[in-house]
Protein backbone atom coordinates (compact mmCIF):
# COMPACT_ATOMS: atom_id res chain seq x y z
CA UNK A 1 0.00 0.00 0.00
CA UNK A 2 2.81 2.87 0.49
CA UNK A 3 4.29 2.11 -2.47
CA UNK A 4 0.92 2.16 -4.54
CA UNK A 5 0.78 5.48 -2.34
CA UNK A 6 4.32 6.39 -2.92
CA UNK A 7 3.98 5.95 -6.88
CA UNK A 8 0.58 8.53 -6.75
CA UNK A 9 2.51 10.97 -5.29
CA UNK A 10 5.36 10.84 -8.00
CA UNK A 11 2.94 10.78 -10.68
CA UNK A 12 1.13 13.53 -9.58
CA UNK A 13 4.57 15.53 -8.97
CA UNK A 14 5.37 14.77 -12.53
CA UNK A 15 1.79 15.65 -14.06
CA UNK A 16 2.15 18.66 -12.42
CA UNK A 17 5.53 18.91 -13.92
CA UNK A 18 4.51 18.72 -17.23
CA UNK A 19 1.56 21.40 -17.09
CA UNK A 20 4.47 23.88 -15.83
CA UNK A 21 6.12 22.68 -19.33
CA UNK A 22 3.39 23.30 -21.33
CA UNK A 23 2.75 26.80 -19.76
CA UNK A 24 6.14 27.38 -19.52
CA UNK A 25 6.19 26.96 -23.32
CA UNK A 26 2.83 28.74 -24.59
CA UNK A 27 4.19 31.43 -22.48
CA UNK A 28 7.46 31.53 -24.18
CA UNK A 29 5.44 31.46 -27.29
CA UNK A 30 3.26 34.54 -26.81
CA UNK A 31 6.47 36.70 -25.04
CA UNK A 32 8.18 35.43 -28.74
CA UNK A 33 5.26 36.83 -30.80
CA UNK A 34 5.27 40.48 -28.68
CA UNK A 35 8.55 40.91 -29.28
CA UNK A 36 8.19 39.76 -33.18
CA UNK A 37 5.98 42.17 -33.09
CA UNK A 38 7.54 44.67 -31.31
CA UNK A 39 10.77 43.95 -33.71
CA UNK A 40 8.53 44.40 -36.88
CA UNK A 41 6.73 47.77 -35.39
CA UNK A 42 10.12 49.64 -35.02
CA UNK A 43 11.81 48.43 -38.20
CA UNK A 44 8.46 50.16 -40.05
CA UNK A 45 8.49 52.98 -37.49
CA UNK A 46 12.12 53.70 -38.44
CA UNK A 47 12.12 52.95 -42.14
CA UNK A 48 9.44 55.57 -42.65
CA UNK A 49 11.01 58.34 -40.86
CA UNK A 50 14.08 57.34 -42.14
CA UNK A 51 12.36 58.24 -45.45
CA UNK A 52 13.60 61.62 -46.27
CA UNK A 53 16.88 61.93 -43.94
CA UNK A 54 19.45 61.21 -46.91
CA UNK A 55 18.03 63.24 -49.78
CA UNK A 56 18.20 67.05 -49.70
CA UNK A 57 14.86 68.70 -50.38
CA UNK A 58 14.52 71.30 -53.50
CA UNK A 59 16.67 73.86 -53.24
CA UNK A 60 17.96 72.58 -49.75
CA UNK A 61 22.01 73.54 -49.00
CA UNK A 62 24.09 71.10 -46.23
CA UNK A 63 23.72 73.45 -43.68
CA UNK A 64 19.70 73.33 -43.93
CA UNK A 65 19.76 69.36 -44.69
CA UNK A 66 22.12 68.59 -41.51
CA UNK A 67 19.39 70.64 -39.56
CA UNK A 68 16.58 68.46 -40.33
CA UNK A 69 18.80 65.39 -40.39
CA UNK A 70 19.35 66.52 -36.47
CA UNK A 71 15.92 67.23 -35.82
CA UNK A 72 14.77 63.94 -37.51
CA UNK A 73 16.97 62.03 -35.14
CA UNK A 74 15.44 63.20 -31.73
CA UNK A 75 12.13 61.12 -32.95
CA UNK A 76 14.39 58.15 -33.78
CA UNK A 77 16.07 58.12 -30.01
CA UNK A 78 12.92 58.47 -28.58
CA UNK A 79 11.49 55.67 -30.74
CA UNK A 80 14.63 53.11 -29.60
CA UNK A 81 14.12 54.44 -26.39
CA UNK A 82 10.61 53.19 -26.37
CA UNK A 83 11.46 49.87 -28.30
CA UNK A 84 14.23 49.02 -25.31
CA UNK A 85 11.74 49.70 -22.60
CA UNK A 86 8.99 47.15 -24.56
CA UNK A 87 11.42 44.52 -24.66
CA UNK A 88 12.39 44.59 -21.34
CA UNK A 89 9.15 44.98 -19.96
CA UNK A 90 8.37 41.75 -21.77
CA UNK A 91 11.28 40.33 -20.97
CA UNK A 92 10.80 41.41 -17.12
CA UNK A 93 7.59 39.85 -17.50
CA UNK A 94 8.73 36.20 -18.76
CA UNK A 95 11.46 36.12 -16.03
CA UNK A 96 8.80 36.48 -13.37
CA UNK A 97 6.80 34.12 -14.86
CA UNK A 98 9.60 31.30 -14.90
CA UNK A 99 10.86 32.14 -11.59
CA UNK A 100 7.19 31.99 -10.18
CA UNK A 101 6.39 28.27 -12.26
CA UNK A 102 10.22 26.97 -10.66
CA UNK A 103 9.34 28.55 -7.14
CA UNK A 104 6.33 26.51 -7.07
CA UNK A 105 6.98 23.82 -8.47
CA UNK A 106 10.78 23.34 -6.24
CA UNK A 107 8.43 23.84 -3.37
CA UNK A 108 6.02 21.29 -4.65
CA UNK A 109 8.28 18.44 -5.43
CA UNK A 110 10.12 19.08 -1.71
CA UNK A 111 6.82 18.81 -0.56
CA UNK A 112 6.31 15.33 -2.65
CA UNK A 113 9.74 14.25 -1.72
CA UNK A 114 9.58 14.45 2.43
CA UNK A 115 6.10 12.66 1.55
CA UNK A 116 7.49 9.74 -0.13
CA UNK A 117 10.40 10.04 2.41
CA UNK A 118 7.60 9.67 5.85
CA UNK A 119 5.84 7.23 3.74
CA UNK A 120 9.34 4.89 3.06
CA UNK A 121 9.98 5.82 7.11
CA UNK A 122 6.85 4.10 8.15
CA UNK A 123 7.19 1.01 6.00
CA UNK A 124 11.24 0.32 6.33
CA UNK A 125 12.73 -1.99 9.32
CA UNK A 126 13.88 -1.18 13.04
CA UNK A 127 17.31 0.91 12.61
CA UNK A 128 16.92 2.47 9.13
CA UNK A 129 14.99 5.44 10.80
CA UNK A 130 18.44 7.61 11.23
CA UNK A 131 19.20 7.17 7.29
CA UNK A 132 15.75 8.41 6.31
CA UNK A 133 15.89 11.43 8.33
CA UNK A 134 19.67 12.41 7.22
CA UNK A 135 18.24 12.20 3.84
CA UNK A 136 14.98 14.38 5.01
CA UNK A 137 17.53 16.68 5.89
CA UNK A 138 19.64 16.70 2.72
CA UNK A 139 16.65 17.78 1.17
CA UNK A 140 15.38 20.05 3.00
CA UNK A 141 19.02 21.69 3.46
CA UNK A 142 18.79 21.48 -0.48
CA UNK A 143 15.62 23.39 -1.02
CA UNK A 144 16.81 25.86 2.02
CA UNK A 145 19.83 26.61 -0.79
CA UNK A 146 17.77 26.74 -3.64
CA UNK A 147 15.34 29.73 -1.81
CA UNK A 148 18.71 31.73 -0.73
CA UNK A 149 19.28 31.16 -4.19
CA UNK A 150 16.25 32.62 -5.84
CA UNK A 151 16.63 35.15 -3.21
CA UNK A 152 20.09 36.36 -4.16
CA UNK A 153 19.24 36.21 -7.72
CA UNK A 154 15.96 38.30 -7.20
CA UNK A 155 18.34 40.95 -5.62
CA UNK A 156 20.48 41.27 -8.48
CA UNK A 157 17.76 41.28 -10.75
CA UNK A 158 16.53 44.06 -8.61
CA UNK A 159 19.74 46.08 -8.74
CA UNK A 160 20.06 45.50 -11.98
CA UNK A 161 16.82 47.21 -12.54
CA UNK A 162 16.83 49.89 -11.24
CA UNK A 163 20.56 50.66 -12.92
CA UNK A 164 19.24 50.12 -16.31
CA UNK A 165 16.50 52.28 -15.66
CA UNK A 166 18.64 54.89 -13.96
CA UNK A 167 21.04 54.64 -17.19
CA UNK A 168 18.37 55.15 -19.30
CA UNK A 169 16.78 58.27 -17.56
CA UNK A 170 20.32 59.99 -17.12
CA UNK A 171 20.75 59.03 -21.41
CA UNK A 172 17.48 60.46 -22.51
CA UNK A 173 17.13 63.22 -20.13
CA UNK A 174 20.47 65.13 -21.03
CA UNK A 175 19.78 64.31 -25.11
CA UNK A 176 16.03 65.97 -25.20
CA UNK A 177 17.42 68.67 -23.25
CA UNK A 178 19.66 69.77 -25.92
CA UNK A 179 16.97 69.03 -28.47
CA UNK A 180 14.37 71.20 -27.00
CA UNK A 181 17.32 73.69 -26.64
CA UNK A 182 18.07 73.84 -30.24
CA UNK A 183 14.54 74.23 -31.59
Amino acid sequence: MTTVHSMQVLTSVNRANLDAMHSLAASTIVASERLAALHLDIARSMLESAAGWARPQNGEGLHEMMARQGMALRPAGEKVAAYLGSAYAIGAEVHAEVTEIATTRAAEMNAAALSVLETAEDASPAGTAPVIAAVKSIVTNAHSAYDSLLKSGRHVVDSQSKAVANAATAVSTPGVARARKAA
